[in-house]
């Protein structure tokens, strides 16, 4: 074995005197297929996910052929088939490209491993908390900003277990290098043993060496989409409305992936087009207001208890600073101890003229901080009115018996 490390190290390293070899050319095919065919992947799953069959059906049936078929056969049809075809062999830049065993073997690595990758993070988007997606579509994220700064960060956490398999099941898929002659570890190992006759020995020093590289005043047009149901025309314009209000969720739809500060900061730079300094102060101005203190601002949402979620919940809303208010079911998964809180920081918003649309069961709520209520039945409007009037004397028997099991 010595005499072997001592005659044939610089080839298992990275040379043999005329090109690179060994170790070098298995990291190079290695990182080259990994980085190319995970940022190719990154499109591809976007589109995976898509509703449209005419972007997915595509996109699967790459995946489906690449993930279906030994990476031995993808090798040898990219290096000795493809070169046999007219078009190849009459286009210069083709005929050079395929000439090579280098790019022959780049070429089948970067789109074996992209197909793989592209299952592994359409995953895991579709993984990404439903809350999350609502939440950045209520603040008037556009579709590329909301992939951007919500969806993928999240899913990529979500996806790096599984990825970092792949990236050593390509590492040991480097082994196939050599089928088109491509002097890569397994390659040199090979060579070594047809003039050494030492098979133990050759391939063992390969298999230590492979093992140590793994570590507001708008009209809003509608249309009737297929089904018969009312949607806004414009898009554009329905997210510039969506600027102008904002909404507080029932299940808080906090991003998972950011702090609690960075929670807050997030609507205003990437919809308002606030600097991250102005952002920041406006975060730490409501965050403030509905009674989070700093030392909360670096912690993750599940860290958080329910109403303190809440209030960051509200907070996030306050710093986009909008016209109105939306607040759906905003105490219904708080703990009853917790609900009280809530309700006395949406109590003082709406005592400083703050505009608010809430759905409520909080009956007495309603009733000491309403202007205007609305009694709704099986989706539909039972009752309306003043306050005083709906709950003082109600019309609807509906409503009668609603009341009469609610209010204290």
């Amino acid at each position: 074995m010595i005499d072997i490390i001592h005659d044939y190290w610089q080839s298992l390293l990275w040379t043999d005197g005329y090109r690179y070899t060994g170790v070098a050319i298995t990291l190079w095919l290695l990182i080259t297929s990994v980085v190319m065919g995970g940022i190719l992947a990154l499109f591809l799953a976007i589109g995976r996910v898509s509703s449209n069959k005419f972007i997915s059906f595509p996109i699967w049936l790459f995946t489906y052929v690449f993930r279906g078929t030994p990476l031995y056969v993808q090798l040898l049809v990219f290096y000795s088939g493809m070169y046999t075809l007219e078009i190849v062999k009459g286009t210069e830049l083709l005929n050079a490209f395929f000439r090579s065993g280098l790019n022959c073997t780049v070429l089948a690595l970067t789109l074996n491993t992209c197909a793989y990758t592209t299952e592994i993070f359409a995953g895991a988007i579709r993984s990404v908390p439903h809350g999350d997606i609502e939440a950045a579509r209520a603040y008037g994220f556009s579709k590329v900003k909301m992939y951007r700064c919500i969806i993928l960060p999240s899913a990529l956490r979500i996806a790096l277990p599984a990825y970092s398999n792949e990236v050593i099941l390509m590492l040991h898929s480097t082994a196939l290098a050599f089928t088109a002659t491509v002097p890569d570890l397994l390659k040199i190992a090979r060579d070594i043993n047809s003039a050494t006759y030492q098979p133990f020995t050759a391939f063992g020093i390969a298999a230590v060496l492979e093992g140590t590289i793994v570590v507001s005043n708008q009209n809003i047009n509608l249309v009737r989409d297929k089904d018969g149901q009312l949607k806004v025309a414009d898009k554009n314009q329905l997210r510039l409305l969506r600027t102008r209000l904002t909404m507080v969720f029932q299940h808080f739809n906090l991003w998972s992936h950011m702090t609690v500060l960075e929670n807050v900061m997030e609507a205003p730079i990437q919809v308002l087009g606030l600097s991250k300094q102005e952002s920041k102060e406006r975060a730490i101005k409501y965050l403030a207001k509905v009674g989070i203190d700093e030392r909360q601002y670096v912690k993750y949402p599940v860290h958080l208890s329910g109403g303190q979620q809440q209030r960051v919940s509200i907070a996030r809303a306050l710093a986009m600073e909008p016209e109105v208010l939306l607040f759906d079911e905003p105490t219904s998964a708080l703990d009853p101890e917790l609900v009280g809180e809530v309700l006395r920081i949406m109590q003082k918003l709406a005592e400083e003229g703050k505009t608010m649309v809430v759905v409520t069961h909080e009956m007495d709520f309603a009733r000491h901080v309403s202007s205007h209520v609305i009694f709704l039945h099986q989706g539909r409007i039972e009752e309306e009115g003043p306050p005083a009037e709906l709950f003082g004397s109600p019309k609807s028997a509906r409503l009668q018996q609603f009341l009469s099991g609610s209010l204290k």
